[in-house]
């Protein structure tokens, strides 16, 4: 008789949620390439999982375990000799004994705040999610941090717990209505980026031309049905949840992959940490700290398109400059193409009037488009750094490499270590 398919359990998640599904298929992508298969149990709100009777049922390799908006604890002396990672679990509960990875708030704030900076806001504002988690209380703080060390102002709009959505959308509407014109809201989350649009509009509130919004996280179903759409910081889920899997398969002691070599470029380059981090889950210190994981880019939308008119040249400028940046794009190149699709527009005024309409330059964007473009080739393919400024629209490497290390604060090389699928 053949041996049983090892397993591992994916364990209180929450089976219809965006974030907990792309996790899922990061332990699957890693799960696949081990020959594992991977078993989901959802979280009951009610009473705490038995941890015994599943792990009785299943005789598992290891465990991953949901932690974001918990519902009960469970620490790693539930699972006895079980391998178990933890993901955006509260760290003071299992530090020191089981890997856990958690978001790099500290980064997520400074993407945030770079975004909103695009603008030059006259201030700033940080709005949490309705229910006040540890991980937006988290992001929060590292926000305001962000905001003083460049001397900054940071409005912080208080969250309750067990307050009714209308009455926090109610007291959210009246603040809004108080903040200085010209705002920049940094939103912990999705769904209070949402309830910032609706506050807003009720109180009459114009986003973007009076309050400017950037979120955490880019779940479409939010971020584009809301008005105005919301620009967020997206962060990669799914490698969150590749990164748990392979924390467990260091745990197990064996290193081999179903059909390829420990050397393959999902396994070899496997740790999207932070600068802060303090370990990669290939290290047998991972057993005693968090692995902090950054986020990724920006996705721009009209919550942070400036206070200027939308007129239809801009709009069609947007459009060119995303689809022709990596080509060698320039003003007076983007200028004439406007004026080929009957968009008549001077050089003189050109760039105030972007400026205005957008939030920052034109070379800004053109900037950001192609950086998007060298973050997803680092981070998705293996092209040679030193030939990615060729499909970038950057002159020579020394270019990219310049604008990138201001960007990133580190080298392509380190960047694609840290990032890389």
């Amino acid at each position: 008789m053949a041996a049983p398919t090892p397993r591992i359990l994916y364990l209180d998640m929450v089976p219809n949620d965006p974030s907990q599904m792309l996790k899922l298929a990061g332990i699957r992508r890693y799960a696949a390439l081990r020959g594992w298969d991977v078993v989901r149990v959802p979280r009951n709100r009610k009473r705490p999982l038995d941890i015994r009777s599943i792990l009785e049922l299943h005789n598992p390799l290891g465990v991953v375990v949901e932690g974001s908006a918990r519902s009960f604890a469970y620490p790693p002396s539930l699972f006895g000799s079980v391998p178990v990672a933890y993901m955006e679990y509260p760290v003071a509960e299992v530090s020191g004994k089981a890997p856990n990875m958690v978001i790099d708030d500290a980064a997520v704030a400074a993407a945030a705040f770079r975004e909103l900076s695009l603008g030059k806001p006259a201030t700033f504002a940080a709005v949490g999610h309705m229910t006040p988690h540890l991980f937006s209380r988290l992001r929060i703080r590292a926000f305001r941090r962000q905001c003083a060390e460049v001397g900054c102002n940071c409005h912080v709009f208080p969250s309750r717990w067990k307050e009714p959505a209308s009455s926090h959308e109610a007291r959210l509407a009246k603040w809004l209505a108080e903040l200085p014109r010209d705002t920049a809201v940094f939103a912990a989350t999705n769904a209070a980026a949402a309830a910032v649009t609706r506050a807003a509009s009720a109180v009459m509130r114009h986003i973007p031309k009076e309050l400017s919004l950037v979120a955490f996280g880019d779940n479409p179903e939010i971020c584009e049905r809301a008005a105005p759409p919301i620009t967020s910081i997206r962060f990669d889920f799914e490698r969150m949840g590749f990164v748990a899997a392979r924390a467990l398969g260091e745990m197990t002691g064996t290193s081999a992959i179903s059909g390829t070599s420990a050397t393959n470029k999902g396994a070899r380059r496997s740790s999207r940490s932070s600068p802060s981090s303090p370990s990669s889950p290939s290290s047998p210190s991972c057993l005693k700290n968090a692995i902090a994981i950054g986020p990724f880019l920006a996705t721009r939308r009209k919550s942070t398109s400036g206070r200027g008119r939308h007129e239809p040249w801009i709009l069609r400028a947007v459009e060119i400059i995303r689809a022709e940046a990596c080509g060698g794009l320039s003003i007076d190149g983007l200028i004439s193409r406007l004026g080929r699709d009957g968009f008549a527009v001077s050089r003189r005024n050109f760039d105030r009037r972007f400026r205005e309409a957008v939030g920052h330059t034109v070379n800004e964007e053109i900037l950001s488009v192609r950086l998007e473009a060298a973050c997803a080739l680092l981070a998705q393919t293996d092209t040679p750094v030193m030939a990615i400024p060729d499909f970038c629209g950057f002159g020579c490497h020394r270019a990219l490499d310049a604008v990138f290390r201001s960007r990133f604060k580190m080298s392509m090389k380190l960047w694609r270590e840290r990032n890389a699928r």
